[in-house]
């Protein structure tokens, strides 16, 4: 079963502003960051409960990640009324939860 799937607007700006920043590394890379990100969101829409919840995270919604194959990005989402909410998209390096008041949004 295939899931629907939401994204707080503040998920998706980080998406493209992490897309921007890759392909201004290397032409092509933010392409292929965003395939990556593509292919993560389609493992979630199949299988959103098989990834482990968000670290130290013990309270319903549960919230989950998942990382993106090849870039040090995870994709942070819960289940919301049989939709994927995607909260965002996370880089390693930048502080641990700032995401937390998009959960409600």
């Amino acid at each position: 079963m295939r899931f629907a799937r939401d994204e707080r607007r503040e998920a998706r700006d980080e998406l493209m502003h992490q897309a921007r920043y890759y392909e201004s590394q290397r032409a092509g890379l933010g392409l292929d960051f965003l395939d990556a990100v593509d292919t993560a969101l389609t493992g979630i829409e199949h299988f959103p409960d098989a990834w482990r919840a968000y670290p130290g995270w013990d309270r319903e919604p549960v919230v989950r990640v998942q990382q993106v194959e090849g870039f040090p990005i995870g994709v942070v989402y819960l289940i919301d009324r049989g939709r994927i909410v995607v909260l965002a998209y996370t880089h390693h390096r930048r502080k641990p939860g700032y995401w937390l008041n998009r959960i409600d949004g």
